[in-house]
């Protein structure tokens, strides 16, 4: 049986193919914030300038907990497209609502899109700018991140080239030891 963690795997590495972003556990917005806080399993970020795209998606692995759920129209404003992930065949698409998209996770691990999810009218665009701001101020590195990461990969980088310059500084010294021992030996030519 597929868990949950292995069909996340599965969707991020699938929409790191397409140089897609993807989130796991997206909160709907800050949690303090008025509104009732929501967590996506799921979303994919598709980058463009005229009409990206926020597809949400919920993951499901049991069909028991899928008949069960209730609150998945609860982020459809959030998204630009939403659709349910569930282990292959777990689900058919005549049980869902048609602007609602399926995915099969097959026990290979591929993905298999069922039906595509339709763009979703957007309601209200502060519930998505909300889910937005929580992504830039706390899922992505800070500034002190980037210069602590460049500072350890600056360490690394400067340990490395002390290193090859002591080994360098192995292999003169062994040159010139054999190069004395040869010319005490008889050999005058250069070597």
């Amino acid at each position: 049986m597929a868990t949950e963690a292995e069909i996340l795997k599965a969707l991020r590495a699938w929409h790191k193919i397409s140089g897609s972003l993807f989130f796991q556990h997206v909160k709907t917005g800050a949690s303090f914030s008025r509104d009732q806080l929501r967590i996506l399993d799921g979303l994919h970020v598709k980058i463009a300038w005229t009409k990206p795209i926020f597809e949400g998606y919920e993951v499901k692995i049991s069909r028991s907990d899928f008949l069960r759920d209730t609150k998945y129209t609860e982020y459809l404003p959030y998204c630009t497209h939403f659709s349910f992930v569930v282990p292959d065949k777990m689900v058919r698409k005549d049980e869902l609502p048609d602007h609602i998209g399926l995915i099969y996770y097959k026990e290979d691990g591929s993905l298999r899109r069922v039906r595509k999810a339709q763009a979703l009218p957007l309601q209200d665009p502060e519930k998505l700018n909300s889910m937005l701001r929580y992504l830039v101020y706390y899922r992505t590195p800070n500034k002190a991140e980037h210069i602590q990461a460049a500072t350890e990969q600056a360490r690394h980088n400067r340990r490395r080239w002390q290193q090859a310059e002591d080994n360098a500084d192995r292999w003169r010294d062994k040159y010139y030891a054999a190069s004395n021992k040869l010319y005490k030996l008889g050999y005058k030519e250069d070597i």
